[in-house]
């Protein structure tokens, strides 16, 4: 688990109904992909947005800042354990899409309106309040490699931002874990 705090200046945060997109590499573990009624966060911006794993299947939440106004979605796509797959989800004015290998797999209407700034905390593999138990059952089971935050819609370049490094235009945030570039 890693944890981005609120002084992390650089990072970008969806506000309002403006466009955002998040993309990362995960190669779930069994407890992800089994994981019952226990949220098992992928990667999570507090009250903003959460990919998830929960009942086996890859779940989001959408928030407005101060709570998850937007509720709990579920995909219906199941996680598939120790395979190396792409995930992305899509924030539009509108709508909330849902990508798994670059191939469009969900979408919701209605997105809640993100808030303001406000400063939250970004997660990788957990909520912030589990940082401080090493042994929390709530910990995402998995690797995770290669995360990127736009403050773009990239639904329609999802397929093919997964085949390569980010360098035109460059993600707002990007984290590259296994070969030490990007942000880490």
């Amino acid at each position: 688990a890693n944890l981005l705090g609120a002084t992390y200046s650089s990072l970008p945060q969806p506000t309002g109904t403006n466009v955002y997109s998040v993309q990362a590499w995960v190669n779930p573990g069994s407890a992800a992909a089994t994981s019952g009624s226990t949220d098992r966060p992928l990667i999570n911006m507090e009250h903003k947005f959460a990919i998830i794993s929960r009942n086996g299947k890859w779940q989001y939440y959408t928030g407005d800042g101060n709570s998850w106004a937007g509720g709990l979605t579920d995909t219906g796509i199941a996680v598939r354990q120790g395979q190396w797959i792409h995930v992305g989800l899509a924030m539009t004015a509108t709508d909330v899409h849902f990508y798994i290998d670059g191939q469009h797999v969900h979408s919701r209407g209605g997105r809640t309106n993100s808030g303001g700034l406000n400063n939250k905390y970004f997660g990788i593999g957990s909520w912030a309040n589990d940082m401080a138990d090493s042994a929390n059952a709530a910990f995402f089971d998995g690797q995770v490699d290669e995360v990127r935050l736009w403050q773009a819609d990239r639904g329609g370049w999802m397929s093919t931002d997964m085949h390569v490094r980010p360098t035109n235009p460059t993600p707002a945030a990007y984290w590259d874990f296994n070969q030490g570039s990007g942000n880490v």
